[in-house]
């Protein structure tokens, strides 16, 4: 066990929402071995001891999570605390379940699960881009090479994510919501803006670069910069020094629409392309446009409808978009 770090404040912080995305996976990774088995134990019966008959509130749609747990605990029902037994669903327990963990323990086996969905988006070895669009309506474009790592809604007080690699942000702006980005032990904070980061396995320096709206940038807590447009920070990992720099943001970020430019590209081709960046499912209802070149130009940051909308536009074409979020394109040939 790391001595060094209270577990118990650690469990605490967890449970209200409070934590980083490394801690909830030193926690779960702490909590998955076998040998911590009576910690968890101890760290849950803790919080189911401070419940009391007014903290009774049951969400129908939560009940499942707990009686998993409950389950697994225990064989028969356990009194916690006079009157209050496991098998009562506080708003604290539910929250417990919900926020926190399904754990099995069976024979021979300790498992330790977040009930929060973590949806991942790798690059690793492919070739090309990809954009995302975010649950909470934010854009990202992803470079090769890169990992994003964010949860299915950002139901807490913060929208977080994790990113190794490079990506190109454009969030969408919430007041009462920041949204962070974890690159190792930098963090990146903004409310609405657009900005790049530079964040690669191995690599000497993490770099920001903004081109609108303000961002903060941290290292363990310290405020290292507040950054405007055309601002970039410069972090030295190894020496832990921060550099500001005045650049052309626009130079950093041609990388997001470097294969976005068609000039005279089969129709075809550039479908295969924007399907693979925005893994979306596009067909032609006639085979005879698909050879028709087109010449077209995107930022790399357009919703694929608006990619579609704007190719059809230049192939006096049209498309429909199906209940399965399927793009059928619909025009006539060409005698280019």
């Amino acid at each position: 066990m790391d001595k060094s770090i209270n577990h118990i404040e650690l469990f605490t912080r967890y449970i209200n929402n409070q934590c980083s995305p490394q801690e909830v996976s030193y926690l779960l990774a702490y909590f998955n071995e076998e040998s911590n088995e009576a910690i968890v134990r101890e760290l849950i019966f803790r919080q189911l001891e401070q419940l009391s008959e007014s903290d009774i509130d049951v969400e129908p749609h939560l009940k499942a999570a707990f009686v998993i747990i409950d389950s697994h605990i225990q064989n028969s029902k356990k009194t916690i605390k006079k009157g209050i037994q496991v098998t009562l669903f506080s708003k604290k327990l539910l929250r417990i379940a919900a926020i926190f963990i399904i754990f099995l323990i069976g024979t021979g086996g300790f498992y330790f699960y977040p009930i929060d969905k973590v949806n991942k988006i790798q690059t690793e070895s492919l070739a090309y881009t990809k954009y995302l669009l975010l649950p909470d309506g934010s854009k990202v474009i992803v470079h090769n090479k890169s990992k994003l790592e964010y949860p299915s809604a950002f139901n807490g007080k913060t929208r977080e994510v994790t990113l190794t690699g490079e990506a190109y942000f454009d969030i969408k702006h919430d007041d009462n919501k920041p949204f962070i980005i974890h690159t190792g032990e930098l963090t990146t904070t903004v409310l609405g803006t657009a900005f790049n980061i530079q964040a690669y396995p191995g690599a000497k320096n993490i770099i920001v670069t903004v081109t609108r709206g303000k961002v903060r940038v941290e290292f363990n807590h310290k405020v290292l910069a507040v950054l405007t447009p055309d601002g970039q920070l410069v972090y030295d990992l190894p020496k832990a020094d921060a550099k500001n720099k005045t650049v052309v943001a626009q130079e950093i970020i041609k990388w997001t629409n470097s294969d976005m430019d068609f000039e005279d590209v089969p129709f075809e081709t550039i479908v295969e392309q924007i399907s693979k960046r925005y893994q979306a499912d596009i067909s032609f209802a006639n085979n005879e446009i698909k050879k028709c070149p087109v010449h077209a130009t995107f930022s790399g940051t357009e919703t694929i409808e608006e990619i579609i909308t704007k190719l059809c536009l230049a192939r006096n074409a049209t498309y429909k978009k199906t209940d399965d979020n399927k793009f059928i394109i619909l025009g006539k040939g060409c005698t280019e």
